[in-house]
């Protein structure tokens, strides 16, 4: 019995052993397993990164192309914003003008009135002599409403075509003296 209580101690402690050798077996082809797993996701995380650098690359590219646009169209705003601060300003001046304009009449009124394209003082209707120096001794007319300037621009063509008569007449009755 000795024998085989020795031989029962040796079979039970090959087998822990075993046991422990199959446990430590198992241990490291899990581990193998989950390297080889680590190594198909290290794998796929590389393939993973090269495109986002290449993907990183691009945007850069675009964000650069971005930004100079961006810079282009900041200027263009600057300008713009310079063009319509003087419009306004120019627009405001106008309508402070126009309101001016508009109450004041008796100051924005011209006192002055053409009956012909010319230049002449004969030509022209004032309100008082002194406001035109060339018209000093010569008639002057002065002028209520428009009405008025239109009478008096009928009467001037009806004496200027008197008058055209007239001369046509004194040169016809003339004895010609040149031979």
């Amino acid at each position: 019995m000795h024998l085989l209580n020795k031989y029962t101690k040796v079979i039970r402690k090959a087998r822990s052993e075993n046991d422990k050798l199959k446990n430590e077996n198992e241990s490291l082809l899990a581990k193998l397993k989950s390297s080889d797993e680590l190594r198909d996701q290290n794998e796929i995380m590389t393939t993973k990164l090269k495109e986002l650098k290449l993907y990183l690359k691009e945007l850069k590219e675009k964000h650069d192309k971005l930004e100079s646009v961006h810079d282009e169209l900041i200027t263009r705003h600057r300008a713009l914003k310079e063009e319509f601060t003087t419009l306004k300003a120019n627009n405001d001046n106008l309508e402070l003008a126009y309101d001016l304009a508009i109450n004041e009449t008796h100051i924005a009124t011209n006192h002055v009135a053409k009956l012909d394209v010319a230049t002449s003082c004969d030509d022209l209707f004032v309100e008082s002599i002194s406001k035109c120096v060339g018209c000093k001794g010569k008639n002057v007319v002065v002028v209520e409403d428009y009405e008025d300037t239109i009478m008096i621009k009928k009467e001037k063509m009806q004496r200027s075509s008197v008058r055209m008569r007239i001369s046509r007449k004194s040169c016809k009755s003339k004895p010609s003296t040149t031979p």
